[in-house]
């Protein structure tokens, strides 16, 4: 009668499920990432990759964004992303998370065992010689053997097995978000390399035509010398300024050398058995068109931003869990089995046996671990809202940044691109004058490095556009795929 009015109670009860039913964080009331209302385009310089950028205000990014730029180097190069060991690691992490989360759901099910024991024993108890046992004068020994079949239920009457699953399911959660924001970087980082080698490859080929230049009006001097028409000392600071424009060139291959080592590492191959593709700056296309989600429909895309929601979500499922274990613990057992006990060599004779019980544990004093624990979660939760706000101003910062970027790089290049034709005009007309004995090689060799520093600024203004459009594709998060969407909303 007691069992029936528990069980009564606990099936009234099982409805129960304590601690804060978690809310999704509402996106953000802002229209526009940077201040002054949208950024709408850049401006246009004349050459190859001068052309103006406009930006598509609430166009969807593609999954395979860095197919914009054009080149099947560069896809090629992406593809082979795939061996990434951070990857892997992502991966793996994916199929834990998913396991704890098929472990977490078994906490729901009734547990069913086969339990079987065979024992010989003697009243009274003490040990017994093989020559005892066989005569008939001690104690008799007895053989016992029983089979039963055994069900456990552990009543989930405040939820703490549910919150327990709700907890593991968003974590779940975060190891999928996680992998997709990994599958970005890996692909940014690589796009990010070749194009900052071929940035490199870019000065290195500029200062090789400086280089080149330079010899052939060291040449010119030398045969004005042998003539009489000019010094050695205008000799000598030609030579000078030749060593000056070579100076560099050892740094910029071991920058060079170290930028295709790291994309060695992001493939995930050793850098001795790596040979990455001569990406050039000319090989690619500056893409004129590009999109930019909307701040409200970022926080619902960008990986970096879902995996910190469902981190706050797990440590919303934590405070319930350990507000569960204030709560009393019913756990209902039933067991039926066969069972013999008959003196030895008297043969086996089995009955059969059952059991009904139900336990309730209701803590009482723990020296409070209990509510301490309950705090713990309440401020791990505190945290984990903190860092997911955190998360979306910066990816907020990130994305106001690159439209920034790409808008003072259009201009950066148009400023290098009108340097450059002045400088090379002023040049010429240094080169005019000292041929003509109107001036000294001093005014050259001042054109000359003008001339020099306006060619390695249109290079690394060239690049820079290349660099930010990937880094407005990386703050918005890349395309997301829509299975690993879909999977990752199912579970919420």
């Amino acid at each position: 009668m007691v069992a029936r009015r528990l069980l009564l109670l606990v099936l009234g009860l099982a409805g129960c499920a304590v601690g804060p039913d978690h809310a999704r964080p509402p996106p953000p009331s802002v229209a526009d990432y940077t201040l002054g209302g949208p950024v709408l385009g850049t401006v246009a310089a004349p050459g190859p990759a001068g052309a103006a950028q406009h930006f598509r205000h609430g166009a969807a990014v593609p999954e395979a964004w860095w197919r914009i730029f054009g080149s099947a180097t560069l896809d090629a190069l992406v593809q082979d992303g795939t061996g990434n060991l951070e990857l892997r690691a992502a991966l793996a992490r994916l199929r834990q998370a998913q396991a704890l989360l098929r472990a977490a759901g078994g906490a729901l099910f009734p547990a069913v065992d086969l339990e079987a024991a065979a024992t010989r024993q003697r009243p009274g108890g003490g040990s017994l010689s093989s020559g005892a046992a066989a005569g008939g004068g001690g104690p008799q020994v007895f053989d016992v053997v029983t089979a039963a079949g055994t069900v456990s239920y552990r009543l989930d009457l405040f939820g703490r097995a549910r919150r327990a699953m709700e907890a593991q399911a968003a974590e779940t959660a975060q190891a999928l978000w996680a992998l997709q924001a990994a599958r970005l970087s890996v692909a940014n980082n690589i796009v990010a390399s070749a194009l900052a080698q071929a940035r490199l490859r870019g000065r290195i080929a500029a200062r090789q035509a400086l280089i080149a230049a330079q010899q052939r009006q060291i040449g010119l001097i030398r045969a004005r010398v042998g003539a009489g028409a000019a010094s050695d000392a205008a000799l000598v600071s030609a030579q000078a300024e030749l060593a000056e424009i070579r100076a560099p060139l050892p740094r910029l291959a071991q920058e060079l050398a170290v930028a295709q080592h790291r994309l060695a590492v992001l493939v995930g191959r050793p850098p001795g058995l790596f040979a990455p593709p001569a990406l050039q700056l000319g090989d690619l296309r500056l893409p004129v068109a590009l999109p930019v989600v909307l701040p409200a429909a970022l926080v619902r895309r960008r990986p970096d931003i879902l995996a910190a929601e469902a981190a706050l979500q797990a440590a919303s499922a934590r405070i319930g869990v350990a507000t569960a274990g204030l709560y009393p613990d019913v756990t209902l057992d039933a067991s039926y089995g066969l069972g013999s006990a008959a003196p030895r060599g008297a043969g086996l004779a089995f009955s059969p046996f059952w059991s009904l019980g139900a336990s309730l544990l209701q803590p009482l004093f723990r020296g409070g671990r209990l509510r301490a624990e309950r705090d713990a979660a309440i401020a791990a939760f505190e945290a984990a809202e903190a860092d997911y706000r955190a998360t979306v101003l910066g990816a907020f910062a990130e994305v106001a940044n690159a439209l920034r970027a790409l808008q003072n790089d259009a201009a950066a290049l148009r400023a290098a691109r009108e340097a450059v034709q002045a400088a090379r005009r002023s040049l010429e007309l240094a080169q005019l004058r000292y041929e003509a004995g109107a001036t000294d090689f001093t005014a050259v060799l001042v054109a000359r490095q003008q001339f020099q520093r306006a060619l390695l600024n249109e290079v690394d203004a060239v690049a820079g556009r290349f660099q930010d459009t990937t880094a407005l594709f990386a703050a918005l998060g890349g395309g997301v795929a829509e299975a690993p969407l879909a999977l990752a909303e199912a579970g919420r």
